[in-house]
């Protein structure tokens, strides 16, 4: 299923329960950067040994990247899913991705959720420091990433 606009996040956020009590197994993020010897609007250019091609190159800098979250969540549509079920969140074109994204595998999850941001769909994940004491006023919520389009795998 894929999540383009603001008529069916809140329809996801309830189908999936926010991915309350899920278990974020992994999270793949791919750099938009590629190797570049010249713009696609320049003639293509020749070298006279490997050496020179080399030195040619550049990197140029996508403004997206790629992302995909793997959750381990059975806590929807009760009791019809199996324990083991796998999601995937997968954003091909992801942009202001939460430099510490990898530091929530294997966390536990108080929620996982889906807003509208400008024109983009915010991917935000609500947590808690302390274990012993989960209550609204202690959550902490950090935007995960943001993206045009998202899209669920239920595997």
């Amino acid at each position: 299923m894929i999540l383009s606009n603001k008529s069916n996040l809140s329809a996801i956020n309830d189908k999936f329960n926010f991915f309350h009590d899920g278990i974020l197994k992994g999270i793949e993020v791919i750099s938009g950067c590629k190797p570049l010897l010249n713009w696609p609007w320049e003639p293509k250019k020749s070298f006279n040994s490997n050496e020179d091609e080399l030195v040619a190159v550049f990197y140029h800098v996508q403004n997206f990247n790629y992302v995909r979250l793997k959750i381990n969540h059975y806590n929807y549509n009760w009791p019809n899913e199996p324990y083991n079920r796998m999601i995937s969140i997968q954003a091909p074109q992801a942009v202001e991705i939460l430099d510490s994204i990898t530091s929530f595998v294997g966390k536990d999850i108080s929620s996982i959720g889906f807003s509208l941001y400008d024109d983009l769909i915010e991917c935000y994940i609500i947590y808690h420091e302390d274990h012993n004491l989960w209550s609204e006023e202690n959550s902490i919520r950090r935007t995960l990433f943001r993206a045009p389009r998202i899209r669920l795998i239920e595997q």
